[in-house]
């Protein structure tokens, strides 16, 4: 394959979740202000930003807690 080609490749891949920052629901709540209780019952209730579970932890990729921002911030 021609660079132009591997480079365009590489441009329109979209990141790796490794690559991407992942969000603590301490990090959320501090962003949000609101208490970590309130984050768990919406997740609960399926109403919080997409999380997933690493290991024993709950994280929030960035890109997602910020698309679900911007989805309540329209409504």
């Amino acid at each position: 394959m021609n660079s132009k080609l591997l480079a365009n490749r590489a441009l329109n891949r979209t990141p790796s979740p490794a690559a991407q920052e992942w969000l603590s629901p301490r990090d959320i709540c501090n962003i949000l202000h609101i208490p970590e209780q309130t984050l768990y019952q919406w997740r609960v209730n399926h109403q919080g930003p997409r999380a997933h579970k690493v290991g024993r932890h709950v994280r929030v990729v960035r890109s997602d807690f910020e698309a679900w921002i911007a989805e309540h911030l329209e409504a």
